[in-house]
């Protein structure tokens, strides 16, 4: 009966001759077909930046600029593709990211100098495999070798054995083991023993034993005994490989920031955490598995939140909308819902914008407003954006009379959404800062009770804040209005509501003065955390020179659990990827506990770092985390936020098939004839067929699967004297018992040859001892095709036990171990107090193969050797 070997299985093909060894057979990944990348792409392998200025204005602010920062979250190089939205057809520009590699894109870099006003990119991601594929794919399939071994019952002598296979076994090459009986085939050719033929019938396979040898002889298996047929057979496996990805944007005016690093001759910043396809085909509600060419097919509609947009209290806002599609124009439809404070005096606003295929267009709060007949003074509430089209957007809010900025991303807008989301850092005066928190209800028929609990840096419960907010409507809570939750400080938050909600935490420095960052302004999403086995990602972190007026990084996390502890891991590494010595963080924290990791205090971050951190959610979780980035030596505001994104597990790079190695190594270079040269291959794995050929009379020299330890061992051996022998091993991927074009190889050259030994009987070898030494002499020749003496050969010299009568045998003074130009060398034997009469038998051989030792396969073969017996005389 079939048992599985469920090792991944292997074949290596020791090759024959050139033209056994360069047939059509290619040994690059085979990659699936697919969609016309980047339709293709996954969810975690597509970020968008809704918005990226080059030079626009925002009223009366600007010029502004923008730098997208990516990162690679894998182990291992990607490759990235920026497309213009809607003209999927060429990239703009493609860039190759080492693993965990960072790169800073400016748009005035992508764009002419012609191109004028804001523009939106798309990133799509795939691993950088070595493919010809065209279109590119993120699926490698790999050739893997199993072995299905069958426990055979021999018949008579002379006969058929038959086998039963499944129809979806359909073997090349067989191997029979039988005790030390070892021999292979491939289907239809005779055995390289020539005992048997492997045939195939309807129902399997024939193992017949009437080959073409007499039929009087008997088969090397007896009558009645069991024997394996082992099978090799390739599975093909295909693998989706993941090509995470995520981004971020700092946006700076009135001067460019190429390089994302701010100086005094900026006067504000800000920025936003990039949308990736994954929340956005949540808005879309389409499966979380769906690519991009699922978004751009469907025929749902789009929705979105921006939890706060203003015109109070000096404030402006401006939404910008892009249209994903590759043709058409889309009317977004924007529903303006004022706050609950304001809802007895405002009447929720739609209306509707036309947004072009590929296009990004800004709206204005306060031309929506107004031109609809609102006043738009002091207003604020949420914005909900419902498109027919896939659209991403972001919204910028304005005070050009203390030159502050905020931005956001939009919360999708679903009956799935987050009921709760956390906020990683409160402040309540604390140096300056203090912090509002919007909060809108995403449902339009139900009330939402929201209730928002805050906890200090160890976890403890400082007070609660409640909140019924109706359908649609939306709220903020800001000090003093949380003054009896007692923060006094730094605090965290978790925010939970009875249905769906977007929250977005502002913070805003208008205490203190400029030297310790008056004026600073920053804005988050309140994220949901990543779960244990979960990552959270931070494409930008830097350190300036040690103090705060530089780019410099705090990251905030915090342990959402209630009741479990949360251990995480911070890694951090330069824009290259490389992981910075020394400065992973391990971190335990309590529940519902935060904790801070400020950049000049992490010492193993050089000044002037300029990298990106990952944060694994070992055990426990939920936790959440946003990144401050703040330079206080900009003019007015130097502060923006990102929020980590939760990232799942990637799938581990296959080995590609192409890049599996092999090494043959021979126990020796040189032998004496008849004397075997133990060769070896390995490559990594187990369960590989390999083929053995020997270049020189192009014969298949041997078949097997490798053991555990990825090896296949072979015995060689050749009669023939003075001839060097190529022998070949290769990676049989397709087990056609040939070493094909592109399989793996090695190769080793081994030479034989035909040396005799002699102890000349001339003279010079005395047959007595009378003294206390007897000097010896030997002669190597190679009597090969011509014969002549055999300068430089290693001869060993030994006093043989058996056979000597001296109760004190002689001893071995001192010998020449290499033969001379003349082929001869000469050992001292010492008498050792041997008595007269007794004999000492001396052994001399050629150790061809340098082992250290004489070899003797058998009584006719061997290293060649000789002896000589000195009788000890008084």
């Amino acid at each position: 009966m079939g048992r599985l070997h469920a090792r991944i299985r292997w074949i290596i093909c020791f090759a024959l001759f050139a033209t056994l060894c360069f047939s059509s057979i290619a040994a690059t990944p085979a990659l699936s077909p697919a969609p016309q990348w980047p339709f293709a792409a996954q969810p975690q392998s597509v970020v968008f930046f809704p918005w990226l200025p080059n030079g626009q204005r925002i009223g009366t602010l600007g010029p502004w600029h923008s730098v997208a920062i990516l990162q690679n979250i894998e182990e291992y190089p990607i490759t990235i593709d920026l497309w213009q939205p809607g003209d999927y057809t060429h990239p703009i520009k493609t860039l190759t990211l080492p693993s965990h590699g960072i790169e800073t894109i400016a748009p005035e870099a992508l764009f002419t100098s012609t191109d004028e006003g804001a523009h939106a990119l798309v990133a799509t991601a795939r691993p950088a495999l070595p493919s010809t594929s065209n279109p590119p794919s993120d699926t490698i399939c790999n050739k893997t070798f199993a072995t299905r071994t069958f426990v055979v019952h021999k018949g008579g002598q002379n006969t058929a054995d038959t086998i039963k296979l499944d129809p979806s076994i359909t073997p090349k090459v067989i191997i029979i083991r039988y005790g030390a009986y070892e021999s292979f085939a491939g289907i239809g050719q005779l055995s390289n023993d020539h005992e048997w033929r492997a045939l195939r019938t309807t129902t399997g396979l024939s193992i017949d034993w009437r080959a073409t040898r007499d039929s009087t002889e008997p088969d090397p298996i007896s009558t009645n005994a069991n024997y394996d047929v082992i099978l090799p057979v390739i599975d093909q496996q295909c693998s989706t490989i993941t090509a995470r990805i995520a981004g971020a944007v700092k946006l700076v005016e009135p001067l460019p920031a190429p390089e994302a690093i701010t100086s005094q001759g900026h006067a504000i910043v800000s920025g936003y955490t990039a949308l990736g396809l994954t929340e956005l085909l949540h808005a879309a509600q389409l499966p979380e598995e769906s690519k991009f060419a699922d978004l751009l097919a469907s025929t749902e509609p789009t929705r979105w939140a921006f939890p706060i947009v203003q015109s109070n209290n000096g404030w402006e806002s401006v939404i910008h909308l892009t249209n994903l599609a590759t043709a058409g124009s889309c009317k977004a439809t924007i529903d303006l819902l004022p706050s609950a404070e304001m809802a007895m005096s405002h009447q929720p606003l739609r209306v509707q914008a036309a947004v072009t295929a590929g296009a990004t267009r800004s709206l204005h709060l306060v031309d929506l407003l107004e031109n609809n007949g609102v006043s738009a003074q002091n207003w604020v509430g949420q914005a909900w954006i419902t498109a027919p089209c896939p659209v991403v957007a972001s919204v910028d809010r304005i005070k050009p009379s203390t030159l502050m900025a905020l931005t956001n991303v939009p919360v999708a807008r679903a009956a799935d959404s987050p009921r709760v989301v956390t906020a990683p850092l409160i402040f309540q005066s604390y140096n300056g800062w203090n912090s509002g928190i919007n909060i809108s209800n995403l449902s339009d028929s139900e009330e939402n009770l929201v209730t928002l609990s805050f906890y200090d840096t160890q976890g403890t419960l400082l007070g609660k804040v409640e909140r019924t907010l109706p359908p649609s409507g939306m709220t903020f809570v800001y000090r003093p209005s949380f003054d009896g939750a007692g923060i006094e400080g730094l605090s965290q938050a978790t925010v939970v509501g009875t249905e769906p909600i977007a929250v977005a935490v502002d913070a805003v420095k208008y205490q203190g003065n400029k030297l310790d960052g008056q004026g600073q302004a920053l804005s988050y999403l309140a994220p949901s955390g990543a779960a244990e086995g979960e990552f959270l990602t931070l494409p930008l972190v830097q350190k300036g020179d040690g103090s705060q007026r530089a780019d410099t990084s705090g990251i905030n996390l915090f342990n959402t659990s209630a009741t479990t502890p949360a251990e995480v891991v911070v890694r951090f590494f330069d824009h290259m990827g490389h992981e910075v010595p020394s400065s992973t963080q391990s971190l335990t924290l309590a529940p519902h506990s935060g904790q801070t990791l400020y950049t000049p205090r992490l010492s193993a971050l050089t000044p002037g770092f300029h990298g990106s951190a990952v944060v694994a959610v070992r055990t426990g979780g939920p936790v959440s985390a946003i990144s401050n980035n703040v330079n206080y030596a900009v003019a007015v505001d130097g502060s923006t936020t990102f929020s980590l994104v939760t990232t799942p597990p990637g799938l581990p790079m296959p080995q590609p098939t192409g890049e599996y190695a092999i090494t043959l190594t021979a126990s020796a270079d040189i032998s004496q004839i008849n004397v075997p040269i133990q060769l070896t291959a390995k490559t990594t794995g187990s369960v590989i067929p390999i083929t053995l050929f020997s270049l020189s009379d192009h014969s298949i020299l041997w078949f097997n699967v490798s053991n555990e330890a990825g090896q296949v061992a072979y015995s060689h051996v050749h009669t023939d004297p003075q001839r060097t022998d190529q022998v070949l091993a290769c990676i049989d991927l397709d087990l056609s018992l040939s070493c094909d074009q592109g399989e793996p190889r090695a190769a080793v050259t081994l030479q034989w040859v035909n040396y005799q030994l002699a102890f000349p009987a001339d003279g010079s070898n005395p047959p007595y001892g009378d003294s206390e030494t007897v000097q010896l002499t030997v002669l190597v020749t190679d009597i090969g095709m011509q014969s002549h003496s055999v300068a430089g050969a290693r001869v060993l010299f030994s006093i043989l036990e058996e056979g000597n009568d001296n109760p004190a045998p002689a001893v071995i003074g001192s010998a020449t171990p290499l033969t001379d130009a003349n082929g001869k060398a000469s050992v001292t034997i010492l008498r050792n107090g041997s008595e007269a009469g007794t004999t000492t038998i001396v052994r001399a051989c050629v150790d061809v193969n340098r082992n250290g030792q004489c070899d003797s396969t058998s009584e006719t073969a061997g290293e060649p050797h000789d002896d000589w017996i000195i009788t000890w005389s008084s």
